[in-house]
């Protein structure tokens, strides 16, 4: 798999940041850019009482994706991607037109996707839960676009897998000393 200079590039900065919350949330544009996302949230979840612990999200400054952030914690619950996820603790990666029970465009959470951040589609990659918890990164595609191109997708799985080791690295313990 051949990665262009702007994935790359992207990667080493994942790496970087480790330990810096505030390069992560530069990262946040970057990862929306490179994957034509409208949208995109970091998550730590409670899979097993399906809540949401904590939230950071990334998108226009416009007033439905303000309003959008506002309400996502009183509708966080419906989100079928979450429920999915909790059935599915191991998956790693749901799609939202394939969690969705029932016709999807009715689906009360689609619907308010579309209206708040202007996507009909998200896919979200998410680590096995440890401790209980799982974090994960969801992708909001443009509503104009629809779904996700198998490219898109792709790009989206690997880059959650450096996320996930980047995280891994932080957590890690320091290098012992050798004269110590």
């Amino acid at each position: 798999m051949a990665l262009d200079e702007n994935l790359s590039g992207l990667i080493g900065r994942v790496y970087a940041a480790r330990q810096d919350s505030a390069a992560w949330n530069r990262l946040g544009p970057e990862i929306m850019a490179a994957l034509g996302a409208r949208v995109a949230l970091m998550t730590t979840v409670d899979l097993a009482r399906e809540s949401f612990l904590a939230t950071r999200f990334f998108g226009p400054d416009d007033s439905p994706f303000a309003q959008g952030m506002a309400e996502y914690p009183e509708i966080a619950g419906d989100d079928p991607t979450l429920r999915w996820a909790s059935r599915h603790p191991h998956a790693r990666f749901c799609a939202s037109d394939r969690t969705v029970e029932g016709h999807y465009a009715s689906d009360p959470f689609v619907r308010w996707n579309l209206e708040r951040f202007k996507a009909s589609h998200w896919y979200v990659c998410y680590s096995a839960p440890e401790d209980g918890l799982s974090h994960s990164l969801s992708i909001h595609i443009p509503a104009t676009q629809g779904e996700a191109s198998r490219e898109t997708l792709r790009k989206f799985r690997m880059l959650f897998e450096h996320i996930e080791n980047a995280a891994r690295l932080h957590l890690s313990p320091p290098a012992l000393d050798p004269a110590g």
